[in-house]
């Protein structure tokens, strides 16, 4: 397979014969694939990164293959470096993830502690960076917990694409496949433990990834240590597999319409145009509350999210004014 070269050189205008598309990164150690579905490496002398997904153009000197740039991305995936959600003690930095991604899965496990906040948080990120994003409950065979997360994501977000599936159900791995686009890229991400790495095995027809069980304390051991790219022979489609997330902030900038569009509707009609909607006078989402137009279950995940969200900034800024 020529994981998507062919059609992005076909939508560029790029000669196919000088293009390759990286699969794995190791410091400036690249395995990239041709056209032809040929695993080679390669490498870079410049201080440019480059990551998993990005198509890049290539030269040969001395039977060593050198990447000479990266071409136009389609999009950029990425999340704040962190260390702990706790205090908010986020690192600055963006990580990226992968580039040139078509579907975005956020993995859910059915056995593992769910929050509404913690989905919020994922989609606030990453819905500004791809277009199709879908949600997948795993080990569905905890029926009760899986039908819980069900209820809870439906009642609040009845328009989120969300799948439930049991790698020990046929039937629900075979709707599952119907999920991945043919000759599309996919991104697999979500907390250690919750089966990125059992799904990609799946897809893969093979068992070639490691696999580790869930702690005693539902809490997920790390596998994947690294992003790489697949060729899924079950969706004929193209798998990223990225590493489990111990938190979930991105220092861009986030569009909170995308979960909370009934309260930014209300907030134009605030007296003040900064409410902060919490004590000022005239505020329309209070009033909403008040007389039930609003629920006030959203009201605190919203109020939740924005203290998240307000507590990373000032971290930014304080950062910043400590390196100036």
């Amino acid at each position: 397979m020529d994981f998507g070269i062919n059609a992005y050189c076909i939508k560029h205008g790029f000669v196919i014969a000088d293009i390759v598309r990286i699969t794995e990164k190791n410091r400036n150690v690249y395995q990239v694939v041709n056209h032809k579905g040929d695993h080679l490496q390669a490498i870079t002398t410049n201080d440019k990164d480059y990551y998993v997904g990005d198509f890049v153009s290539v030269t040969t000197v001395d039977n060593q293959l050198f990447i000479t740039h990266c071409l136009t991305r389609e999009n950029v995936i990425s999340k704040a470096r962190n260390t702990t959600s706790k205090d908010f003690l986020f690192h600055v930095e963006e990580q990226i993830l992968a580039t040139n991604v078509d579907q975005l899965f956020i993995l859910i496990a059915a056995d593992q502690r769910f929050t509404l906040s913690k989905l919020e948080r994922y989609l606030m990120v990453f819905s500004g960076m791809v277009k199709d994003i879908k949600i997948l409950i795993s080990k569905n065979d905890y029926q009760l917990k899986t039908e819980k997360i069900l209820e809870d994501v439906s009642r609040v977000y009845p328009h989120l694409r969300i799948c439930s599936y049991s790698i020990l159900n046929e039937e629900s791995l075979l709707h599952l496949n119907t999920l991945f686009e043919p000759g599309e890229t996919a991104l697999l991400v979500g907390s250690s433990g919750v089966g990125k790495s059992t799904l990609t095995n799946y897809l893969l027809n093979k068992v070639s990834i490691i696999t580790n069980d869930v702690r005693m304390d539902g809490k997920g051991k790390h596998t994947t240590t690294a992003t790489k790219m697949y060729h899924a022979t079950s969706t004929e489609s193209y798998l990223i597999d990225s590493p489990g997330f111990k938190g979930i902030q991105t220092s861009r900038e986030i569009d909170s319409e995308i979960l909370f569009e009934d309260i930014s509707r209300l907030a134009v009609e605030c007296k003040f145009n900064d409410c902060k909607h919490q004590s000022e006078p005239g505020c329309a989402v209070k009033s909403a509350i008040k007389n039930q137009r609003l629920d006030s279950e959203m009201y605190a995940r919203f109020l939740y999210q924005k203290k998240k969200r307000e507590g990373y900034e000032r971290y930014i800024r304080d950062k910043n004014r400590k390196k100036g």
